[in-house]
């Protein structure tokens, strides 16, 4: 309830200051021990099982702000126009990438971040660059980002090629 609470607030708010509303909200200690006990409980143990510098609180910090308003982030990102979009998005090595596609090579992005994996898409098809990605749900359908056509996917559970 309270984390819906907050993504709808966020959603009135320019990208901005939802993002700042978010990034101040997941440092709270009392959200952590109670809205995102999971995450917490998570960094815990990550932080127990690995040599990290970050305390367990800004390790949480983190992972709520991926983890749980990725969507959110994505969402405002998408329907952004073109120049607001890339006053927050910037590219390294995107000249590269165009001179493979330009050269009909085609690109293969691969990372375990789910943030990023998520993100990248949206960035390539905002400089109308095509992409399929690899899906474990129809993850674009949520979003009906003005001006872009549909991803093209696969969806991972079944192996299906979609439009989404």
């Amino acid at each position: 309830m309270i984390k819906k609470v907050l993504l709808k607030t966020a959603n009135l708010l320019p990208y901005e200051a939802g993002s700042r509303l978010i990034r101040f909200l997941a440092a709270g200690p009392v959200l952590q021990r109670t809205v995102f006990r999971r995450n917490l409980q998570a960094m815990t143990r990550l932080k127990a099982q690995l040599d990290l510098p970050q305390s367990v609180s800004e390790l949480t910090r983190r992972h709520i702000i991926r983890t749980e308003f990725d969507p959110w982030r994505i969402g405002k990102l998408g329907h952004m126009e073109k120049t607001e979009f890339d006053r927050w998005v910037r590219f390294r090595n995107l000249d590269q990438v165009q001179a493979a596609l330009a050269g009909g090579q085609g690109v293969l992005f691969a990372n375990t971040h789910v943030g990023m994996a998520r993100f990248l898409p949206l960035a390539m098809k905002r400089r109308d660059i095509n992409v399929t990605t690899l899906e474990a749900d129809p993850y674009y359908k949520r979003f009906n980002f003005p001006g872009i056509d549909g991803f093209d996917s696969i969806e991972l559970r079944n192996g299906h090629q979609q439009r989404t």
